[in-house]
């Protein structure tokens, strides 16, 4: 930065030389050099700043990393509870998510779960004044509490028939679908997976031999 002063500094004195002599050492200026008239004097604006400041100046974002989530299982009963002992200790919080996996056991007709007693009461009742006399409430708790089961059958077909002439008589409100049942076997779903986490649930795989973990799309 100095030297840039210094070349700067001896080129300003050079310059000033040379006017002085070109002036006469002090006198009236040349012919060559006389000064310009004000009507012939154009202002040209500055050049623009270069594009590459704007970019410079411009906020940077940060590269975006996709998350990673690693499926364990299967698992059951105190096998279950072992393997959950071991994931306690890692202190992961919610990025553990347990699923329990059900299969299906047969297909229903049924009307969905109401709020409370009473509005299934009242579906009851529409039930009846459609000449329906064949249903069953559902009081157990768990998600299908005050729904109403209008038939279960082996194949797809008896239940989407039973629901055509459900709607012909004008329920409206009843659906078919397959009824669900539980294995009794979970598989841990692992999110946010660094990978000194993953390194250690490779190590939790081995003690627990027969158990499978793989990666899988986040939800």
């Amino acid at each position: 930065m100095k030297g840039l002063f210094v070349i700067l500094f001896l080129a300003n004195i050079a310059f000033f030389g040379l006017v002085q002599l070109a002036t006469g050492q002090g006198g009236e200026p040349t012919a060559e050099h006389r000064p310009l008239s004000e009507d012939k004097v154009i202002l040209v604006d500055p050049p623009a700043p270069a594009d590459a400041a704007k970019i410079n100046s411009s906020p940077q974002q940060a590269p975006v990393t996709a998350s990673v989530c690693l499926e364990w299982g299967m698992f059951s009963g105190k096998v279950l509870g072992e393997v959950q002992t071991e994931l306690q200790k890692l202190q992961l919080g919610d990025r553990v998510k347990l699923l329990n996996l059900e299969e299906i056991n047969r297909y229903w007709v049924y009307i969905p779960p109401q709020k409370t007693k009473l509005e299934a009461d009242k579906k009851i009742a529409e039930l009846k004044g459609h000449g329906i006399e064949d249903y069953l409430l559902i009081q157990d708790e768990g998600k299908w509490r005050y729904s109403i089961s209008l038939g279960v059958f082996s194949k797809e077909e008896a239940a989407d028939k039973l629901l055509a002439q459900l709607k012909q008589k004008g329920v409206k409100s009843a659906k078919a679908g397959p009824r669900m049942h539980s294995t009794g076997e979970t598989k841990i779903i692992v999110k946010d997976v660094t990978d000194e986490l993953a390194a250690k649930l490779v190590v939790l795989k081995q003690v627990f031999q027969g158990s499978e973990l793989k990666a899988i799309a986040c939800k």
